[in-house]
Order: structure tokens, then C-alpha cells, then sequence
């Protein structure tokens, strides 16, 4: 057994220090590499794009649109088993430049078209109580959506849209924190938006 595996004990200043010489165990001469190869990635590399803008794809939905770098990704919440009512999940882009652009989905069960949809659930997805003036096409020209500014002296100023189908509704927003942020990356992620078939 000497031949196999030796340890030297030192103690210096009431610290015992064990060394092993030699270790034949099955996979131990791994066990440190395989550690540090599974270990997760910090946040900040895993959501490093590799190129700028990048295409963020939902995890979860079909929904798609461009984003540019320095926004750090979070999702808020999930609601699968929600009221439809009920947002189902929030994704969160936060930017260096004091502004969020934040996403919400809904489900449409019920599949109503956009204009049923806001007449029984506007109050919950708009931040405006006066009627909507227009639904009109949107996203790659056949999305029906709105388009609205709420401001007030308590909340930043938000600019979102509300888009959707008879499937799935979406709210992208521009939460303006600073009162100053660029809107340049919200502007191109409106553009380059899509929400394609559920279950496809």
C-alpha cells in the first residue's frame, strides 16, 4: 500500500496539512477538472451575444426581435397556470443607459382578436384609462397592435406597444428610469419584433 499512495504530515503553527503523494481511485485523477467543468457560467457570460445587436429568442414562446449589447436579460416572473388575465411571464432587459425594455405575454385562450381582447382586458395591460383610438397593423404587417405613452409625476414614462394574435398577446415596453435614456435600441426591437405559430 506504501507504493500506491504516501502522506506526509506537517504541522506548522497548529495547521495539519495532508499531502497525497499518489492516488489511484477511479476517477480522481478527473474529479477536479470534471468539477470545474460543470460549474455553472456567471450571468454575465452567459448572456454575453456574439454579435451586436443580437436575436434574443423566448424560451418559452415564439417570440423574437433584436436586441442591442450593454442589456442585462432577467426574467421577472412566470405564471403558467394563470387566469388568462394574468401575465404569464415577464423578461426583463435592463441597460446601462438608465432604461428597461421590458416584456410581457399573455396567453389568448379564447382566441379573440386584439381589439376583443383590450375591451376585456385593456385595464390590465394598458396604463391608460381614455378609449383606444386605433388597432392597426404592427409586426411585419399583418399583427394587429396599439401603440401608447403613459406618464405621470409618481411613474417613469412608458412607451409600449401591445401586439398579438389569437394566441398569444404581447406588451413591449420602454420604461424610461432616468428620463433620459436613448430609445434607439427600444425602436429596433419594435421593428425586427415577430411572434410566430404556437407549438411550432
Amino acid at each position: 500500500m506504501e507504493e500506491f499512495s504516501r502522506s506526509i504530515l506537517c504541522r506548522h503553527k497548529g495547521i495539519l496539512v495532508c499531502l497525497v503523494g499518489i492516488c489511484l481511485l477511479p476517477g480522481c485523477a478527473n474529479e477536479e477538472k470534471n468539477a470545474a467543468s460543470s460549474a455553472p457560467l456567471p450571468l454575465a457570460v452567459q448572456d454575453a451575444p456574439a454579435k451586436c445587436p443580437f436575436l434574443y429568442r423566448d424560451e418559452v414562446f415564439p417570440i423574437s426581435f433584436e436586441m442591442a449589447c450593454g442589456y442585462r436579460k432577467e426574467v421577472s416572473f412566470e405564471n403558467p397556470s394563470s387566469p388568462p388575465s394574468t401575465i404569464k411571464r415577464r423578461v426583463v432587459f435592463r441597460g446601462e443607459g438608465g432604461d428597461e425594455i421590458v416584456m410581457d405575454v399573455w396567453e389568448n385562450p379564447s382566441h379573440m382578436d386584439l381589439r376583443e381582447w383590450l375591451d376585456r382586458y385593456g385595464s390590465v395591460a394598458r396604463f391608460r384609462s381614455e378609449p383606444i383610438k386605433e388597432v392597426k397593423a404592427m409586426i411585419t404587417g399583418k399583427t394587429l397592435g396599439i401603440r401608447e405613452v403613459a406618464m405621470s409625476q409618481r411613474s417613469p414614462r412608458k412607451d409600449y406597444i401591445i401586439v398579438g394574435d389569437r394566441y398569444l398577446v404581447v406588451r413591449l415596453m420602454f420604461v424610461d428610469l432616468d428620463k433620459k435614456a436613448s430609445q434607439t435600441a427600444y425602436e429596433n426591437a419594435i421593428r425586427t419584433l415577430s411572434i410566430g405559430e404556437v407549438g411550432q
